[in-house]
């Protein structure tokens, strides 16, 4: 990575970390995901992100969407395995209010992230409409 492309990155990050805290997002650097997952492995995240409700969720992917930035939607973090260099990009982490966010987003997650909706089909609890299942 060059120099101008780790300043873009650092001015990216420094933008979404203003905006997030202005909705009451908790926000995280370098965050060891070891402390987020079951099998208690994992390397940092850049940006670790706790989206307290719907709109700071959509806020937040309009950033990313618009800067092309990596991302990754975390939730419990059940066998989940990160690797030990952890992962360049932004971790928002859904464990606030998690079935209501993802409810409520889903429809803009699949729209504008994920592409066509079938992609979702098999992951439980996001099917179809975003219901959830137990």
């Amino acid at each position: 990575m060059t120099n101008a492309e780790a300043k873009k990155i650092n001015s990216i990050y420094s933008e979404l970390i203003q905006i997030a805290n202005k909705l009451g997002c908790t926000v995280l650097t370098d965050e060891p995901l070891k402390n987020h997952t079951s099998f208690k492995i994992g390397g940092p995240a850049d940006l670790f992100i706790y989206a307290n409700n719907t709109e700071s969720l959509k806020v937040i992917l309009n950033i990313i969407h618009k800067e092309n930035m990596p991302f990754f939607i975390l939730g419990n973090g059940t066998n989940l395995l990160v690797s030990d260099t952890g992962f360049r990009g932004i971790v928002l982490n859904l464990t606030k209010n998690h079935e209501k966010i993802i409810i409520e987003t889903c429809p803009l997650i699949l729209d504008r992230f994920l592409a066509p909706e079938n992609f979702l089909k098999n992951i439980t609890k996001c099917r179809g409409n975003c219901t959830f299942d137990d």
